[in-house]
């Protein structure tokens, strides 16, 4: 992707370096902190790209969207988050009269949702949630991104993306031994996966017996899990 657009990266990289050698005061006394800087901006001019193309790109659905009997009605503001950080973005809602429905382009063309974000910052996350507790690599992946991501959301991602990956290797598995059975393939009962860490169930969780109430909600506890491999 690089390679396309060599001549608009040096065209940037010569107005940032120009701004930056301009603005700033003994940079040879910030030496060692110039790249960390310029990380930051790095960030802000993604996240304002990313904002212009998205624009675009609403604009266009919508245009196509606004046949005729197609109207706006409104145009509510959603958040769409990239690996640059949250972005508030317009989803009009075009309603059509004389068939009595509506609908809403940039869901339905761009498949963009409140609460949306991008595939990059889904393996982020899965890459530091799968690793350490969710606190943990919330805190980690505000320290590497800039912006954070709340324990809660990680959580849901994080989980999300475990039973995706366990549901494609159960898949996998399935279709390879189904290959096995003709004569063109040989049959496969295991597959090597190589992570550094994941939410793959090895096991069952069996809940241990209950002991007294929670200190604060002041609801039935249990002892601690106990985990039985899986067969």
């Amino acid at each position: 992707m690089t390679q396309k657009y060599t001549v608009a990266i040096e065209k940037v990289s010569q107005i940032l370096f120009e701004a930056i050698a301009t603005r700033e005061e003994n940079l040879k006394d910030k030496v060692f902190e110039i790249d960390t800087d310029l990380l930051s901006l790095l960030r802000v001019i993604g996240l304002r790209v990313m904002s212009m193309l998205l624009t675009m790109l609403i604009t266009q659905v919508t245009t196509q969207a606004q046949r005729p009997g197609w109207k706006i009605q409104r145009r509510p503001t959603i958040k769409y988050t990239t690996i640059f950080g949250e972005l508030k973005i317009e989803s009009p809602y075009l309603w059509n009269k004389k068939e009595k429905k509506g609908i809403r382009p940039v869901a339905e063309g761009l498949g963009i949702t409140a609460g949306k974000h991008s595939i990059a910052l889904t393996r982020a996350i899965a890459d530091f949630g799968a690793e350490e507790s969710f606190k943990q690599a919330s805190l980690r992946f505000e320290e590497h991104y800039g912006f954070t991501v709340e324990e809660s959301k990680l959580r849901r991602e994080v989980l999300k993306v475990a039973d995706f990956s366990e549901n494609f290797v159960e898949k996998r598995l399935k279709k390879s031994i189904e290959e096995g059975q003709t004569k063109s393939h040989k049959k496969t009962e295991r597959i090597l996966l190589e992570l550094d860490g994941c939410h793959l169930r090895t096991g069952v969780k069996v809940p241990g017996e209950l002991v007294g109430l929670t200190k604060v909600r002041k609801i039935k506890k249990r002892s601690a899990r106990s985990e039985v491999p899986s067969e």
